[in-house]
């Protein structure tokens, strides 16, 4: 099963597992969230949630160089090697996982974990990155 993390545009903030239970996936990628509660505290009752209201950002299935921290559509991260001292934006780009300088929109395939020296933060919690 592929990971993912949602987005909550209106608390300013990532959920929370135990707010995930809350919400699952249709076949389609759609999100669904729960509008009520069965007799056994169970969410029931899904509608489509909102796209605006809710971000769905998944992994490529990869962690740092380190193997420490799984990495995310939306995370911004530092390269290595030849990429060093650069900031990069992963992104899901056509039918693959990428990472977009920051500074030039340049675009580099995200094939494996090497690239990434660590993760510095993200788009949302950490806007100031991306100047």
């Amino acid at each position: 099963m592929r990971k993912y993390r949602i987005w909550d545009v209106d608390n300013n903030e990532y959920l929370k597992e135990e707010r995930k239970f809350h919400f699952y996936l249709n076949a389609d990628g759609t999100l669904m969230i729960s509008t009520g509660w069965n007799d056994e505290k169970i969410p029931c009752d899904y509608k489509i949630a909102d796209p605006k209201k809710y971000i769905i950002e998944w992994t490529p299935g990869l962690k740092d160089k380190n193997g420490k921290e799984e990495i995310y559509e939306g995370d911004i991260i530092q390269a290595h090697k030849k990429y060093e001292n650069v900031k990069y934006k992963v992104i899901w780009y056509s039918c693959a996982f990428f990472i977009e300088n920051i500074n030039t929109g340049e675009i580099i395939l995200l094939h494996d974990r090497n690239i990434v020296s660590k993760i510095i933060g993200n788009i949302h919690e950490n806007p100031e990155h991306l100047k």
